[in-house]
């Protein structure tokens, strides 16, 4: 029964990863924007993944049920977190109003 859970656990994992991560990566590449991202979010996801992973790893016995699909989280997330500082937040264009009183001369 353990490793019956354990497999529709990870097979869950799996889906939800890739899911979701590489289709946020592929956008984030296209745009060239990370101005979307949450560096605070990816980064508390990247500690979710960081832990868990290693929580699996470090067991007496190595839980792969918890390591395959984290460890592909965090790949993923990784990834999204160097793009979020490659690509850096790009500043909006916001137009100026050209009856307020600083655009007056």
């Amino acid at each position: 029964m353990e490793s019956t859970l354990g497999t529709i656990a990870m097979i869950t994992g799996l889906l939800m990863t890739f899911l979701g991560l590489p289709g946020q990566i592929l956008k984030t590449w296209k745009s060239k924007s990370a101005n979307d991202l949450s560096l605070f979010m990816w980064g508390m996801g990247f500690a979710n993944v960081v832990a868990w992973t290693s929580y699996g790893l470090f067991r007496e016995e190595p839980d792969w049920y918890l390591v395959i699909p984290n460890a592909f989280g965090l790949l993923f997330v990784a990834v999204i977190l160097f793009q979020i500082f490659h690509y850096g937040k790009k500043k909006q264009n916001v137009p100026t109003d050209s009856h307020s009183p600083k655009s007056k001369k």
